[in-house]
């Protein structure tokens, strides 16, 4: 981040309807403001012009090139699903379960018997939590037909649906039917 001078330290600018101390004052803070309003407006542009050329770049994952489709790291994808300390904590986990089990079976297994019910009675409460706060909200938006009507030669924006399809090829073509029939049914309205 850039450092600015005080408003003190900027040279007047000498304006005829800017006479008294208090005008120059003023002048020199809006000034100020805006000098630094600009350099965080050229900071934000320069990180982003920066992450979107790092995303951009190939990289390689288990010897393959890898060329992301949207300005994402690889390091940020869903490539890599774990790690290096998720990892740790999951084999620690197992080898010491593993041990547990082969000196303190029954204990080990009352441990983890234990820890599953505790972990499907805390989901089973926060889904009724979850289902009773749901019942006293009504989130349905409600729009007029006169309202959409007006909007009707209006032009819309072009964007973009990101469906991700892993490994579900037999899908696609049902799925772009279904969007083309949705896109022809918006248009007759």
């Amino acid at each position: 981040m850039l450092n600015l001078p005080d408003s003190g330290e900027i040279d007047t600018i000498e304006l005829p309807g800017y006479k008294s101390d208090q005008d120059r004052e003023i002048l020199n803070l809006t000034y100020t403001q805006w000098l630094r309003m600009q350099a965080q407006a050229e900071r934000v542009v320069e990180l982003a012009e920066n992450y979107a050329s790092d995303a951009r770049k190939p990289s390689r994952y288990k010897n393959h090139l890898v060329q992301p489709f949207a300005p994402t790291p690889l390091s940020r994808s869903a490539v890599y699903t774990f790690t290096l300390a998720q990892k740790i904590f999951c084999w620690v986990l197992a080898i010491s379960y593993g041990v547990g089990l082969i000196f303190y079976s029954s204990l080990s297994l009352q441990i983890v018997v234990g820890a599953a019910t505790i972990f499907y009675v805390l989901d089973l409460l926060i889904f009724f939590y979850i289902s009773l706060r749901s019942l006293d909200t009504n989130l349905a938006i409600s729009i007029d037909d006169t309202d959409i009507y007006a909007l009707d030669n209006e032009v819309w924006p072009a964007y973009t649906i990101l469906c991700p399809l892993y490994k579900e090829t037999e899908v696609v073509p049902q799925f772009v039917e279904a969007m083309g029939s949705n896109r022809r049914l918006c248009r007759n309205l």
